[in-house]
């Protein structure tokens, strides 16, 4: 602990924000050391962060250790799931340093006064009133904190002190009291710590293995005892039945007396093989009603005995007979020669086993349950398990291996809800199978509350010790360190005064020795006395050592000032030196060479021109009034006549006593500097120029989009001068929806990192009319690469764009009035084929059948045996076929008859028999078969299938095509598939492809699309949509 003078100077200038930042870092350390808590026992810990909390409040003051504490207290939240301690070891904090029971107010004092006087109270407060805790166990509570408290602040007093050394600090090392007091008492309370932690280690780990050898031993009793009564009545039943083929007057009266005799019954009866009581004891239930006769064939238990191979049965069920109620059943079946004859049946009082099983217990905190093959309670010394619930422990725990196949359950950790306390609520699980009984067991719990208990006595009474050792060993050693620390104050006091008492040759009055040490100490300083009056006569021959020394001193100096002279000499700056009335005591060669003469000893007016003596002595007066260093240009002509400018640095030179002396110059030539800056700024003139000449718009922007520099046609455009662009945004200058383009756009350009162009509409601020900009933005880059903003050209391009806007318009019109040409030839060409078909068939093909028939009549006229007419008639005749047949293809290719007459599916339908002719499968799918579309968008969608079907047969090596044909209400759809190669993207934009340029136009005609498209290997699809007027076939 430092002295109180140091204390009040380290307080005197508080930094709260630097104690605050030092108390984090202490309670996040303290947080982490807490973490590693040392268990005692039943998670009853000792936690050391605290330790880390004390030394910050030594070290640094009350808020650091406040602030420490209450981060490293945070922890106990996370192990004990209450937050009562962080106020009880805030609490100490703030008494550890505020309690004044001493003058160097001694922190482990003023936290064992905490502790037992308030702290403990705190405790017990918290944890029997408010959490409820029993008040042995908040004792314990209580005992266990003051002492680690009070442990944890003597060691953080050793940590402090130990800092004091290692630092040397004279102002904070400790005294020799606080230091004995603390070594005592560290060296006496931590080896009782540790043999009271392992003792109770020990005796805790005793006590848990008797107990669960108590529980085993339990377990075992109860396993025996309930299989011995399960054997007993189960043999009763077995006799019973094995006797069971007598009268049955007989067995009602055995059954009767059985059950008279026997407390382990409360009902024992008899069925037929077909599950007819015939034997009942009693014979009336309690109902009155009579228990002979009725059928039990539907009981799961005799379903199971009069099964092969008619097993006994131990089962707990239901009970419908009398009163309801859970029963504990025992069959055995009645067997004879001719197989099985009935079964006996008792039902078993589990009264008498639970009293059993109370009586072997001999505890009455343990609780035994007997459960079933399937999970459901026979019976239970517990009050709250029922018989034929499901068997399960308490919700919210879990079970942990211990030995001996024990199991621990402990509830699971929750706020409020301590780890002590979930200890006392814990306890063993035992489960142990009966032999005979597949599924059967006993599952015994023992409670740990009172082993707990039982051991939180013992560690009460040996807290309490040494709780009451502390106090003594506190005041013991606080006696022996003052005692001890008066004698050293006393001596130190005297040799404090020593100096000036052997100065004034009185006689020194030395305090009387308690020990040989102090004796011996004693002696040795009077004898150091005497040594120090034969010192005087050292001290002159120590001075002329030193005087030696100081020539060798100066010898180095003067090697020094060399060096310094050479590296002045060498430099190419010129630098001088002058005293106050402005006469050079120095000048290097480089100053020399550019006067060309000789100034040492000169001033500087006679060596430079008025025009710059009136600059220098105007900075030489300010270096003499100011003592400053100033730094200015000027221009000054050498010796040959040569205007050069000089950057110069003028500075005071001054004496030991600081007064100044005189001027040094350092001046560096920054002509060639100047010139170079002076053509960057006409080459930057130059650029100012070209952009401000230029027409296009030129601007910049830093990154956030604001703006640094315009021309005069940004500035005409956007209807500001340059000074009010400067320094505002797009939306300062535009409206809020060119504004955010403009934004978006500077985004993607930095986003991109390269050059950006895009067309942007923008309304001119001068005219009010909307113009188009071809803009194009590049990001500017420093030569690290990093983006310093945007540098953007935008340029005029509205007359091109209203040009091409009315090509466009031209462009389209000239393509509506070729369509409507093209419309018009088709019509005409229409009409054409339907008239030379029309003339083919009526007159051609009257022509072709009269000459058929003339042909055949003389045919008939030719000589019998005249085979040359006869061949040549013949071939005459098949000609003529093959000329109707070629009549009739071109008449059907003009114009197909069936369009005309039965519609666009039929004419489709008839051309398909053709292709089919042609090894092509053809498959026509016509969703709606009863509309008809008009005559013009029927012959435009016949020709388009024409084509089509052209090309699948000319060019797709296709044996397969699929035509859709789906007259809707708001169009027709027409697509023809197949499966050949597929046609590619330059056949499909190839302008010389007529048919397939055809289609489009024809689809086009009716404001229809055209959509053409193939896949490799795998077929082409043409599919045309266009806009129809329908209507129904009248039928």
């Amino acid at each position: 602990m430092p002295d109180q003078k140091a204390q009040k100077t380290y307080s005197s200038r508080p930094d709260y924000r630097h104690q605050v930042a030092i108390g984090i870092a202490f309670g996040l350390a303290g947080f982490v050391l807490n973490w590693f808590k040392l268990e005692f026992f039943f998670n009853v810990d000792f936690i050391f962060g605290s330790i880390l909390s004390m030394f910050a409040l030594m070290r640094f003051g009350l808020v650091a250790g406040m602030t420490a504490t209450l981060i490293a207290a945070s922890c106990t939240w996370f192990l004990w799931h209450h937050p009562w301690a962080v106020i009880i070891f805030c609490a100490e904090t703030l008494c550890t340093a505020r309690l004044n029971l001493s003058k160097d107010r001694d922190p482990v004092l003023n936290n064992l006064a905490y502790w037992f006087s308030g702290g403990i109270a705190l405790v017990l407060f918290f944890y029997a009133g408010v959490m409820h805790f029993p008040l042995l166990p908040a004792m314990v509570m209580g005992l266990k904190q003051g002492i680690n408290g009070i442990v944890n602040t003597l060691i953080a007093a050793a940590l402090h002190m130990s800092y004091g050394f290692y630092r040397r600090r004279q102002e904070r090392l400790p005294g020799l009291r606080q230091l004995i007091f603390v070594a005592i008492s560290l060296f006496v309370t931590i080896p009782t710590l540790l043999f009271l932690y392992l003792d109770i280690r020990h005796t805790m780990r005793q006590d848990l293995a008797r107990h669960q050898e108590a529980t085993v031993r339990i377990a075992t009793a109860a396993q025996t005892g309930a299989a011995s009564w399960l054997d007993n009545s189960l043999g009763v039943i077995r006799f019973l039945a094995s006797s069971g083929g007598g009268p049955v007057t007989d067995m009602r009266r055995d059954l009767e007396n059985m059950r008279q005799s026997l407390t382990d019954f409360k009902r024992l009866g008899m069925t037929d093989e077909h599950g007819i009581t015939i034997a009942f004891s009693p014979a009336v239930d309690e109902n009155g009603t009579a228990t002979v006769g009725l059928d039990l064939s539907d009981r799961s238990y005799l379903k199971k005995v009069s099964a092969p191979p008619y097993p006994e049965v131990m089962e707990l069920f239901q009970g419908r007979i009398g009163a309801p109620g859970p029963r504990l059943i025992l069959v055995a079946p009645v067997l004879e020669k001719e197989g099985y004859r009935g079964a006996v049946f008792g039902v078993a009082d589990l009264g008498s086993l639970t009293e059993l099983l109370q009586k072997l217990v001999h505890e009455d905190s343990v609780q035994v349950t007997l459960v079933d093959d399937r999970g459901m309670v026979v019976l239970s010394t517990k009050p709250e398990l029922s018989p034929l619930t499901p068997y399960a422990l308490p919700a919210g725990g879990s079970l942990i291996p211990v030995a001996k196949g024990i199991r621990h359950w402990i509830p699971a950790p929750k706020p409020g809800l301590s780890p002590y306390k979930r200890w006392l609520a814990s306890f063993y699980v035992k489960e142990m199978p009966l032999d005979g009984y597949p599924g059967w067991k006993l599952v015994v719990e023992s409670p740990l509350r009172r082993p707990i208990t039982a051991l939180s006595e013992k560690i009460t009474a040996a807290l309490s010790g040494i709780g009451l050792l502390l106090v003594l060993l506190v005041f013991c050693s606080r006696l022996f360190a003052g005692r001890i620390a008066s004698i050293l104050s006393d001596f130190e006091r005297v040799t404090r005064e020593l100096p000036a008492q052997i100065a004034a040759g009185t006689t020194i009055e030395w305090p009387p020795p308690v020990t040989s040490e102090f004796k011996g100490l004693t002696d040795n300083v009077q004898l150091m006395t005497r040594e120090l009056s034969l010192s005087y006569a050292a001290l002159k021959q120590l001075n002329q050592s030193l005087e030696q020394r100081v020539e060798e001193r100066t010898a180095q100096l003067r090697e020094s000032r060399q060096l310094l002279n050479a590296v002045i000499e060498t430099t190419p700056d010129p630098i001088s030196v002058k005293d106050r009335e402005g006469t050079y005591l120095m000048m290097n060669k480089a100053g020399l060479e550019f006067l060309g003469r000789e100034a040492i000893g000169r001033e500087q007016t006679r060596i430079y021109g008025p025009e710059e003596e009136e600059v220098i002595l105007a900075y030489d007066r300010r270096v003499l009034e100011t003592g400053a260093i100033v730094s200015f240009e000027q221009s000054r002509r050498n010796h040959l006549g040569e205007s050069r400018v000089f950057n110069v640095v003028k500075g005071p030179i001054r004496d030991h006593a600081g007064a100044v002396t005189g001027i040094f110059a350092i001046s560096r030539d920054i002509t060639d500097r100047i010139r170079m800056e002076e053509q960057l700024e006409q080459e930057r003139s130059l650029l100012r120029t070209i952009i401000s000449t230029i027409p296009d718009l030129i601007f910049l922007k830093d990154v956030n989009g604001v703006f640094l520099a315009a021309n005069p046609a940004f500035q005409k455009m956007a209807g500001h001068p340059e000074a009010e662009i400067i320094g505002r945004t797009d939306h300062d200058i535009w409206n809020a929806e060119e504004a955010e383009l403009f934004v978006r756009r500077d985004r993607e350009v930095l986003a991109a990192g390269r050059q950006i162009a895009h067309e942007e509409w923008l309304t001119d601020s001068s005219g009010g009319r909307r113009i188009l900009l071809e803009t194009k933005k590049t990001p500017m880059l420093d030569r690290a690469g990093n983006q310093l903003g945007i540098l953007g050209i935008a340029r005029d391009i509205t007359a091109q764009h209203e040009a091409k806007e009315e090509l466009k318009r031209a462009v389209a019109e000239r393509t509506a009035d070729l369509r409507r040409l093209a419309e018009r030839i088709e019509t005409v060409a229409e009409h054409e084929r339907a008239s030379v078909a029309q003339e083919i068939h009526d007159e051609l093909g009257q022509l072709l059948a009269a000459l058929m028939m003339d042909v055949a009549w003389f045919q008939k006229r030719i000589p019998d045996g005249d085979e040359k007419y006869a061949a040549k008639v013949k071939a005459m005749n098949e000609l003529l076929n093959v000329t109707i047949q070629c009549a009739r293809r071109i008449t059907r290719d003009l114009r197909p008859r069936m369009l005309d007459e039965l519609g666009l599916v039929a004419a489709i339908e008839e051309q398909l028999e053709l292709y089919r002719q042609r090894q092509i499968d053809c498959r026509l799918i016509v969703p709606q078969r009863d509309a008809e579309v008009d005559p013009e968008r029927a012959n435009s969608l016949f020709r388009i299938f024409q084509e089509s079907m052209t090309n699948v047969m000319r060019h797709s090596s296709a044996t397969k095509a699929e035509i859709l044909l789906d007259i809707r209400e708001d169009g027709i759809v027409l697509q023809i598939e197949d499966n050949g190669r597929g046609i590619n993207e330059e056949q499909i934009n190839n302008l010389q492809s007529l048919g397939l340029l055809g289609i489009k136009e024809r689809a086009l005609r009716w404001g229809g699309t055209a959509e053409i498209r193939g896949v490799h290997g795998k077929g082409t699809t043409i599919r045309v949509e266009m806009p129809v007027e329908r209507r129904r076939k009248k039928r």
